[in-house]
């Protein structure tokens, strides 16, 4: 009875201390190919909104940029999964809801696989790697993302 009782107690606890990736990150990814060098500064800032349903992951992706003399952007549904007991992350951007990008633009769709740390203080972030999703065509680069919120403390 008593391990019973030891399997439940270490259920609750990691139920308990299950990383929560609901919600809104915000940052950027850097392009570290030469897939997107025509960038003018090469940075991109990048936001998930992500659900988590057990390990099943949706949402969306908002990717600004700037391409001239104007701000544009790219906002894509998302999937994955993810992974509380190792804090990890796959994101799939897998169709384009709205976008405003230069006439002739590659506008590829990726995969972010992320890795969560809790800095110092009240802020969590995702940090990894992007590459192009399955099945893109051409030169979409390659690089590496880094993701982060507030921790509102009550």
């Amino acid at each position: 009875m008593k391990v019973f009782y030891l399997f439940i107690l270490l259920g609750l606890s990691t139920s308990i201390f299950a990383q929560n990736f609901n919600g809104q990150w915000k940052g950027g990814f850097n392009e570290t190919s030469y897939g997107l060098a025509a960038l003018s500064d090469n940075s991109t800032d990048y936001v998930l909104e992500i659900e988590t349903s057990g390990t099943n992951v949706s949402g969306y992706s908002y990717t600004y940029f700037n391409g001239g003399t104007k701000r544009d952007y790219t906002i894509c549904k998302i999937t994955g999964t993810a992974n509380p007991d190792t804090k990890e992350i796959v994101v799939t951007e897998i169709a384009r809801v709205k976008y405003n990008t230069p006439p002739g633009f590659q506008n590829s769709f990726q995969t972010h696989k992320l890795h969560y740390v809790q800095d110092s203080g009240d802020i969590e972030t995702l940090r990894g790697t992007w590459m192009p999703a399955p099945n893109q065509t051409g030169d979409c680069g390659y690089g590496t993302t880094f993701l982060s919120r507030r921790i509102i403390k009550k």
